[in-house]
């Protein structure tokens, strides 16, 4: 079992780099690179360790039947930020064990695959009033069990939005966003089938072109995962 664990885990990792290679490829020949700076680098390298480690959370659950227990799950975000109202879907993959445990602490990761739609709320918003952010972000998750069911979340998670954000006081140039997640909850019902969480998200593309002002959500988060 633990050679059919490792030998999983290597393809994943190769397959995770091979298709980080191919998408650096893509931006180094669009010249993307040349216009990043050490924050850009160290975000993009934090998503990229994020990804991989994560790799469990996006594989198919097919091929660890045998080793791994998994859990899905579905959870709905609403919130605003910036004169920007947003509704956010989510599914997500995890697996059931944590990734390290050490007395009352425990991290854990998880993987989801979003769909996100903001809507402006300025009067004064340039052209489009709404946009579409289709991402996938990985999270690490930190438990305590000497303050009971309550968690931490911490993801970078890539997306791509249908047109560029623009209003009067903000306007992004790219169409890819990284965004980051903060976020804390508890945990309901048995094998915490049910959370509930606060999150605070910021989306920039860490500098990748500019002007790059960012955008911030405060968002409210319900989520049921599957037993």
């Amino acid at each position: 079992m633990r050679t059919r664990t490792t030998g999983f885990m290597r393809r994943a990792v190769c397959q995770s780099a091979a298709a980080l290679a191919a998408i650096c490829a893509d931006l180094g020949r669009a010249r993307i690179f040349r216009r990043m700076r050490t924050i850009s680098d160290l975000k993009t390298g934090a998503a990229a360790l994020a990804c991989a480690a994560a790799a469990f959370a996006v594989a198919p659950v097919a091929s660890l039947a045998d080793t791994v227990r998994w859990r899905g799950g579905i959870a709905a975000e609403a919130g605003r930020g910036n004169g920007t109202d947003t509704l956010r879907l989510a599914f997500v993959a995890a697996p059931a064990a944590p990734l390290w445990s050490r007395e009352t602490m425990s991290l854990s990761a998880f993987g989801e695959v979003s769909v996100a739609h903001w809507q402006f709320t300025q009067p004064d918003a340039v052209d489009r009033r709404r946009i579409t952010v289709v991402g996938f972000t990985p999270y690490l998750r930190l438990r305590d069990a000497r303050i009971g069911r309550w968690f931490f979340d911490f993801g970078i998670g890539i997306n791509t939005l249908s047109d560029l954000y623009e209003t009067r006081d903000r306007r992004f140039s790219t169409h890819f966003q990284f965004s980051d997640h903060l976020a804390v909850g508890r945990s309901f019902g048995d094998e915490d089938a049910f959370e509930m969480s606060y999150r605070f998200v910021h989306y920039s593309n860490a500098g990748i072109r500019h002007p790059n002002p960012g955008v911030n959500f405060h968002m409210f988060r319900l989520e049921y995962r599957f037993l």
